[in-house]
């Protein structure tokens, strides 16, 4: 498997932004800890799976994997597909993407989300796997009225879809599609204006300036 490149998690709620960087500081603290709180009092993976995300990509490992046995232990298809998510993304983020891959495809057994291909089309972009996440973010993108409410709770989620088009560009550049600049365009349309700023967007700016190859 190629070595990987910088991982950025999706922006897993309204209140914390798209990448590792956002966790440094005061903001990234208060974030982490509203959630750890939220995903004590709740038990709907609408709550669970993004706070289990933001406590993995700040370094808890260990509470991550909590929240991951909290779900599986609820054995409910669902919740044991979304638990499968956190520890593929666990195994991602310690680089055993082999491992990864395999608890993706699992969890999409159990139940075919949008979060779930757009996690593995992105794993696929980061070590350089780019016709397989052509594949996976096309078809995210195919299902983006999903994205509006990805767990199926009336909770409005349509913050995860921006970052497929940015993935989807990315790999589209590095095999020479020409619709890698239009789904950046795309994307800053969506983020450009994002407040904090999107470090995704400031990439992102600079490819789209970039001479050609």
């Amino acid at each position: 498997m190629p070595r990987s490149l910088t991982r950025c998690p999706v922006p897993p709620t309204c209140f914390v932004p798209s990448c590792p960087a956002d966790f440094v500081g005061q903001a990234g603290k208060v974030a982490e800890i509203m959630l750890r709180k939220a995903a004590a009092l709740s038990s709907h993976e609408s709550v669970l799976l993004p706070a289990a995300l933001v406590l993995l990509h700040a370094g808890r490992e260990q509470e991550a994997e909590k929240i991951a046995l909290a779900l599986d232990n609820m054995l409910q298809s669902h919740t044991t597909a979304y638990a499968r998510l956190i520890r593929a993304e666990i195994r991602a983020h310690t680089e055993r993407y082999g491992e990864a891959i395999e608890l993706f495809r699992d969890s999409i057994k159990r139940r075919d989300t949008w979060f779930a291909r757009f996690l593995l089309g992105k794993l696929y972009a980061e070590t350089g796997h780019f016709a397989e996440a052509m594949a996976e973010l096309d078809l995210c993108l195919k299902r983006r009225g999903e994205a509006t409410d990805v767990f199926f709770y009336d909770t409005p989620s349509l913050r995860y879809l921006p970052p497929a088009y940015y993935w989807l560009a990315r790999a589209q550049e590095n095999m020479g599609v020409a619709d890698a600049r239009r789904n950046y365009d795309l994307f800053l349309a969506l983020r450009e204006a994002a407040d904090p700023p999107d470090p995704l967007a400031a990439d992102t700016r600079r490819r789209v300036s970039a001479p050609a190859r």
